[in-house]
Order: C-alpha cells, then sequence, then structure tokens
C-alpha cells in the first residue's frame, strides 16, 4: 500500500494555503509539486509515536512531510 505521512502536531495539511505553508517554506513547494501531491494524499499523525504507529501498521511511507518541532517534542524522536 502506497501512502505518504503528515508528522506535524498543529498543521492539518487539509489547511497547507490557510496556513500559508508554501510561503513559509517555498522548498517544501517543489517537492509538492514534483510528487504531484494533494493533502487528501496524506495521514496526519500529531505525534512521533502516532507516526511510528501508523508505520507498523502500514508499512513505510512513500513521502514524509515532518514538522521540525512537535510541540515540546523534537521530530528527531521519530527518525
Amino acid at each position: 500500500m502506497t501512502w505518504n505521512l503528515w508528522l506535524d502536531d498543529q498543521r492539518d495539511p487539509n489547511n497547507m494555503l490557510r496556513h500559508r505553508m508554501f510561503d513559509i517554506f517555498p522548498e517544501f513547494k517543489i517537492y509538492w509539486d514534483k510528487y504531484n501531491l494533494q493533502a487528501l494524499d496524506f495521514v496526519w499523525a500529531k505525534s512521533a509515536n502516532e507516526a511510528l504507529d501508523l508505520i507498523k501498521e502500514r508499512g513505510m511511507p512513500k513521502f514524509m512531510a515532518l514538522d521540525h518541532d512537535l510541540g515540546n517534542h523534537d521530530v528527531f524522536a521519530f527518525l
């Protein structure tokens, strides 16, 4: 099963434009366009533990969009 992981504790992938993510992180737009990604293509995890559980359940994602911080927990806890 092919799937994409969205790991962010605050920003819903379905609200990308509302959060002006492409303005804040223009390099992300390159990947978004290159892989023809859509917000609905992502499974949203709000914590490192939730992301790990999804990977155990579904296998490795094809693409991962990782928040640079997860509230009080660094994204490196996931990596």
